[in-house]
């Protein structure tokens, strides 16, 4: 099945629906809004429903669907609900859908980006124009002249790495030399070596971060197996 034909798909966690999912529709890389009450999502060329691409709105159980943009993919939600930023280093008013790009001469090919928890920042991974290297930056979501910091160049690939909600820490992946994809947290403002989330490595594939509300644990993609091999 092609990306174009994924839906976006709710499952409850908890309460008496526990572990029944729920079909939205077409769609990909849904992302909640901080209110619980609208989803961000994208839609791709080829959907079988014939569905204008580009990133659009629903409300929490599927109704109400919108396209707020006719491009840009992987939303992420500013924690003020206000705003969302897409790949291309993309702003969008979720309101009116108003587009506002940052930093797309110096860093064309972004995946996206993530908020800091003020909605005053970004930070996300792209390829320097000028250099070619992969870069972990933090920049001012209006990217107002002078706030790009490079946290750090390396084999970064491309991804969305993750502001954890205490505005601590921003965890990423790093692909190293025995080829594994090691997730690493680095702090945005106080000069530092990234630092490895794990001892020991399990599985080659880490990847996609998130952080829970408490800034407490992450969950992330893995081809490891769980525990107890099973």
């Amino acid at each position: 099945m092609g990306w174009g034909q994924c839906h976006v798909l709710v499952i409850a966690v908890a309460g008496p629906f526990k572990t029944m999912v729920k079909d939205l529709g077409c769609g990909n890389c849904p992302t909640w809004s901080p209110d619980d009450g609208r989803i961000a999502f994208h839609v791709l060329y080829g959907n079988p429903y014939g569905a204008a691409p580009g990133i659009w709105l629903m409300n929490a159980d599927g109704t109400d669907r919108k396209q707020l943009s006719n491009s840009g993919g992987r939303p992420r939600w500013s924690p003020d609900g206000r705003k969302i930023a897409a790949w291309g280093l993309v702003i969008l008013d979720a309101r009116s859908g108003a587009t506002t790009r940052v930093l797309q001469d110096e860093y064309p090919g972004s995946d996206g980006a993530t908020w800091s928890p003020d909605s005053k920042r970004l930070t996300f991974v792209g390829t320097n124009r000028t250099s070619g290297e992969s870069e972990l930056c933090v920049v001012d979501a209006d990217g107002a002249k002078g706030s790009l910091r490079v946290l750090l160049r390396g084999n970064l690939g491309r991804q969305i790495p993750s502001w954890s909600p205490d505005g601590k820490q921003i965890v990423f992946w790093i692909k190293e030399k025995d080829g594994v994809r090691r997730l690493y947290a680095i702090p945005p403002d106080a000069p530092g070596l990234p630092v490895v989330m794990e001892s020991h490595s399990r599985g080659v594939w880490n990847a996609d971060p998130t952080w829970s509300p408490d800034s407490r644990k992450i969950a992330f993609s893995s081809d490891r197996l769980a525990e107890g091999g099973k």
